[in-house]
């Protein structure tokens, strides 16, 4: 049996390798894998690619929530997978903005077609639970300041869902650094 080839194993063997050696590798790998494709095209294009793919994964997340033909039931699962997808190109910011923006849709759908699914509002919830243990890195005060107006938007629109959504909702708000005590979901 072939032993494991680890990270470390890798990084000696490159080190070794000629400049161009290493540009051919690249390049096999950038012409054959869309991951790779979507890495390296972030890395050296930057931001301007990043939100140009932030553009297209939101469509994704929308088609996803809101699809064309009314014959499917919102994946959630799917959303996900689109977020992950996403993790390997956007920064941070990015990302939190894209899984706000899912979790947005999810509450949507559920209050514009009355849906009324316990694991769906689950799940949603734990989404959010991510988002805000991860909200702290966001420091941008611009970016803040443009979520924190979503997050009420959302709170508000969750109020009339049931299921113990809205003080699930207002709890997990309560740990974002950069909400505390600055909502009030009645002047909506």
């Amino acid at each position: 049996m072939v032993a494991k080839y680890t990270i470390t194993k890798l990084k000696k063997d490159l080190k070794k390798l000629e400049h161009a050696e290493l540009v051919e590798i690249l390049a096999d790998l950038f012409k054959n894998d869309g991951k790779v494709q979507k890495i390296l095209t972030s890395r050296f294009i930057g931001e301007v690619y990043q939100r140009e793919m932030f553009d297209r994964y939101k469509e994704h997340i929308d088609n996803i929530f809101f699809p064309k033909r009314l014959n499917s039931t919102p994946s959630i699962k799917k959303a996900k997978a689109k977020i992950e997808e996403f993790k390997m190109i956007g920064s941070i910011e990015m990302i939190l903005n894209l899984e706000l923006y899912t979790i947005e849709c999810g509450f949507e759908f559920a209050s514009t077609v009355g849906w009324e699914n316990e694991d769906f509002f689950d799940v949603l919830c734990r989404m959010y639970s991510n988002f805000v243990n991860e909200s702290d890195k966001i420091q941008d005060v611009e970016i803040q300041s443009e979520m924190s107006k979503r997050i009420k938007k959302m709170l508000y629109n969750t109020m009339d869902l049931g299921w113990g959504i809205e003080g699930a909702m207002l709890e997990l708000t309560n740990d974002i650094p950069w909400m505390s005590g600055e909502y009030d979901i009645e002047d909506e």
